[in-house]
């Protein structure tokens, strides 16, 4: 193992994708690589693919057009009528202050949105990626979605409106008051989902599902008439506020999945936080994020441990080009769901990613020559994994060279690690 990078340095991304060959109540997810960067203000966009990574005021989204959010970005006022926005995190302060009339809204970065109060009948929001969405209060009008490892955190009311529905894969919806559901079975779910409530439930005009596979964790006991359907009841939960019984009647919470490339293959690594009558873990991988084989043997669960569980297996077989990855996750009764995927790319392009002078002394330039363009991160780390400069900033042409200074730098070998898009390469320079 001595060709390992130190740990600071592994080549690490995660390349969240969602397609169409797993249960689950999500649509495909669209691609946000090569993006064109999106500012300015008084903006109509009904087509293309854009990022935000700053704040832009006055977006008029309709159409197909897909807005993706991070790094700074932020959405100052507006409309949503149409197209999609992926929120993938951002550190501005009300990253989404936009009014939400239709498409597509799905939050895979945790995020408080007091605004959303309604989901409209030609909305649908997706809380995905293992994120929380937190909202003062919602009444579902349209399409709402609870994926894997996510939750919908409401402080205030929650309701199901006549022409609303409520999709669960291993989801919670945690809430003070379950005022309303007034739609016949308006609640399904591709494998199990669950309702936390702290305060009470209200009056009911019609059945909540016909699905055994939704719980109910309530804070006393059950309501009569119960209106609940064929759910699963756990009245008198305890610790109703995190999760109570909700908690207990999902298979597998992961708190992470991640693959991380060095020079003997990819690492796997993922830690759970609940494993209930759960049996083992198997990877699967694919080059194209469609068909997929089991690559790993069984990974049993470590059910001596109590707290979060962490677990590693190693893929020796990968070493050129793009490789997705997902977890099978199996229950003792064999049932079983997937995690999202992780993606990990090796490239051997000299040409994509070039360095000079090499040596170096005062001033190392690095140019990327590709056709991704976003945001781009350029580090320059020690043998030591130490991070002595780094540079980060937008891509938007095909060839851009940036400048360190490297003057004050001690001499001897040292790691130049660029990142843009789902794209990583590192060289190896001297200073001299």
């Amino acid at each position: 193992m001595k060709h390992l990078l130190p740990a600071i340095l592994v080549l690490c991304f995660t390349f969240i994708i969602q397609t169409g060959v797993w249960g689950q109540c999500a649509p495909a997810l669209p691609s946000c690589a090569g993006c064109t960067n999106l500012t300015g203000s008084n903006l109509n966009i009904s087509s293309g693919t854009y990022c935000i990574t700053s704040s832009v005021s006055n977006l008029n989204l309709s159409g197909s057009a897909v807005i993706c959010v991070s790094g700074a970005g932020q959405i100052n006022g507006g409309n949503i009528n149409g197209g999609t926005i992926i929120y993938n995190g951002s550190t501005a302060t009300n990253p989404l202050n936009v009014s939400i009339g239709g498409g597509t809204l799905r939050i895979r970065s945790s995020i408080t949105l007091t605004n959303l109060t309604s989901i409209n009948g030609s909305s649908t929001v997706i809380v995905e990626n293992a994120a929380t969405l937190t909202v003062s209060s919602l009444d579902v009008n349209g399409k709402l979605m609870v994926d894997q490892g996510s939750t919908l955190y409401v402080n205030g009311s929650f309701g199901i409106n006549g022409g609303g529905s409520v999709c669960f894969n291993d989801g919670i919806i945690n809430t003070n008051q379950f005022t309303k559901n007034d739609q016949l079975n308006s609640t399904t779910t591709t494998s199990k989902g669950c309702y936390a409530v702290r305060s009470s439930v209200g009056n009911f005009n019609q059945v909540l599902t016909n699905s055994s596979s939704i719980y109910m964790c309530l804070p006393g006991a059950t309501p009569s008439p119960n209106k609940f359907g064929s759910a699963t009841v756990n009245p008198n939960c305890s610790n109703a506020a995190t999760g109570g019984g909700c908690l207990a009647a999902l298979p597998v919470r992961l708190v992470s999945f991640l693959a991380q490339s060095f020079g003997e293959g990819v690492a796997l690594k993922w830690a759970s936080s609940l494993e209930h009558n759960f049996d083992y873990y198997q990877v699967e991988r694919s080059s194209d994020a469609i068909g997929f084989t089991a690559v790993s043997p069984h990974i049993v669960s470590l059910k001596e441990q109590t707290d979060v569980r962490h677990y590693e297996w190693t893929d020796v077989n990968a070493r050129t080009g793009t490789f997705y990855y997902r977890l099978k996750q199996v229950d003792l009764d064999n049932t079983y769901t997937y995690s999202k995927l992780v993606a990990v790319t090796f490239t051997n392009d000299a040409q994509t990613a070039t360095t000079f002078p090499n040596p170096f002394s005062d001033e190392l330039s690095i140019t990327i020559n590709t056709t991704i363009n976003g945001t781009y991160i350029i580090e320059l780390y020690s043998t030591t994994g130490k991070l002595h400069a780094s540079l980060t900033g937008e891509k938007n042409e095909l060839t851009i060279t940036r400048t360190l200074a490297t003057n004050v730098f001690p001499t001897g070998f040292y790691l130049v690690n660029i990142h843009i898009g789902d794209q990583h390469f590192m060289r190896k320079v001297l200073k001299q």
